[in-house]
């Protein structure tokens, strides 16, 4: 919980009860494709693209930023294809998951993300120990 007020800490268990395997597939993601991702910044710039998509489409207007980066956009799309996917499900086993929930959970995201950074320590390393089964695959091609 770092140095996050009462508040912030109801939220994250909130969100990690109620949307645990998003934020797993999330992460699961990362791990994958670590390598791509080149460095924790590039991962925050794609989170913060999604978070103003976000919050344009909560005030009404489609509207869809371009990261800084190519590694960036990717990632960007890749994620916001996996919250996309869930927000489009129907079933009643799985929470809806909303506008709002969708931007609080690229917001803890980006809040982890940052910490790491500032830390000094790497977001896409932990991530990766903390998902040892999901190394990315190699890109040589065999004959």
């Amino acid at each position: 919980f770092r140095d996050w007020d009462e508040y912030q800490r109801q939220e994250v268990v909130r969100l990690s009860e109620k949307f645990g395997d998003l934020f797993e597939e999330i992460e699961r993601y990362v791990a994958e494709n670590r390598l791509s991702l080149v460095s924790d910044q590039c991962l925050l710039d794609a989170l913060e693209v999604i978070e103003k998509s976000l919050q344009t489409e909560s005030k009404g207007i489609i509207y869809r930023p371009s990261a800084s980066s190519l590694a960036a956009e990717a990632a960007a799309n890749e994620i916001q294809d996996i919250l996309e996917a869930r927000r489009g499900k129907v079933d009643v086993t799985v929470p809806h998951l909303s506008s709002s929930d969708a931007a609080a959970i690229v917001r803890i995201l980006k809040n982890d993300v940052a910490f790491h950074i500032q830390s000094g320590t790497s977001y896409l390393d932990f991530v990766a120990r903390s998902h040892p089964d999901k190394k990315e695959s190699s890109r040589l091609i065999l004959p």
